[in-house]
């Protein structure tokens, strides 16, 4: 604890909050640790004004050091056997108090792991009393056939934890803990076994109840929401629990009928394209789409005819092939 946080700070007896607030700051900047590192006296300078910003944004602490000095802080103090001598200097109440709230908004507000979407390092409030741990938001990528499969996959991640140095508390002794700079907690790496199920579809989250941030003074941990990202196809799409692909044939097929050749999730399987086909038309396969809760969709073949797929004749195939025309033409 510094013998006289007044001079600490360097500010007067009768400095405003904000005063001893703007003093505070460009000190806490200067002796960061960030900025300083493997440099234990700027360590201990940062320790010692973060302790005299936590006395002198305090109403009681000021008042009791004003009053009583150092001895006015002490665990046990009776402020009646000390007697009503007041120091020189004394003033009165100053406005507001911290809790050393201003330490940790120096350097980013909010989540202390910057909320969702991730990063790590800034301050945020430790906050007083059990707090539930915060939820974590990530993103996983996989291939379109395993989000139509489903899969169990395996990946790590890094989620806050409470500080073993301060056991999560975010002060060692009278200042800030060093090791998670006063937030309680510390970034760890984690491994994680995830069962994505079938049919998942792109934007698609899955809540996994307490993979999140631990929680502080024994609050339960929050919990980990993983959006699933799905890689497109080559040539499948999505519609709900159905798969959309696409044949192209060529005019005589396209009247008499064939078998096209398309890719499904099982590879390449031989549809049956009736005869007569019409621009437009699809030609559904019962069952060969996405599994989801328990449902089962179709595949759907988008048919083209062109007309470039058709080989040149020769001339008795041309005889015959207008012979048909004339015939269709007297029905």
């Amino acid at each position: 604890m510094p013998l006289d946080p007044y001079k600490t700070l360097g500010v007067s007896r009768t400095a405003t909050a904000d005063e001893i607030k703007k003093a505070y700051r460009k000190l806490a900047r200067s002796y960061h640790p960030d900025h300083n590192p493997d440099n234990a006296a700027a360590e201990e300078k940062f320790k010692a004004v973060s302790t005299a910003y936590e006395i002198l944004s305090d109403d009681d602490k000021r008042a009791r050091f004003d009053k009583f000095g150092v001895a006015g802080l002490q665990d046990g103090f009776d402020p009646r056997a000390a007697g009503p001598t007041a120091r020189p200097g004394t003033r009165g109440a100053a406005s507001g108090g911290a809790d050393l709230k201003d330490l940790f908004d120096l350097f980013g507000a909010g989540s202390p792991f910057g909320g969702a979407g991730g990063g790590f390092g800034g301050f945020a409030p430790r906050p007083k009393g059990p707090t539930p741990g915060s939820q974590l938001d990530l993103k996983i990528r996989i291939r379109f056939d395993q989000a139509a499969r489903g899969l169990t996959t395996k990946f790590q991640y890094e989620r806050p934890t409470a500080c073993p140095a301060c056991s999560g508390r975010g002060i060692s002794g009278n200042a800030a803990c060093s090791r998670c700079r006063g937030q309680g907690l510390i970034a760890e790496s984690k491994s994680l076994s995830v069962n994505i199920p079938s049919g998942a579809d792109n934007g698609d989250k899955l809540r996994i109840k307490g993979k999140g941030g631990d929680g502080i003074g024994g609050a339960a941990a929050g919990d980990l929401m993983l959006e699933v990202q799905v890689e497109p196809h080559r040539t499948l799409r999505r519609d709900g629990i159905s798969l959309i692909t696409s044949a192209t044939i060529g005019p005589i097929d396209a009247l008499l009928g064939c078998d096209a050749s398309v890719e499904t999730l099982d590879g390449l399987t031989p549809v049956p394209i009736p005869p007569g086909h019409s621009a437009g038309h699809r030609v559904r396969v019962a069952g060969k789409g996405v599994t989801r809760g328990g449902k089962t969709g179709d595949l759907l073949v988008e048919v083209t005819v062109d007309a470039s797929r058709q080989p040149l004749l020769d001339l008795e195939a041309r005889a015959l092939a207008e012979k048909l025309r004339d015939l269709v033409a007297k029905r």
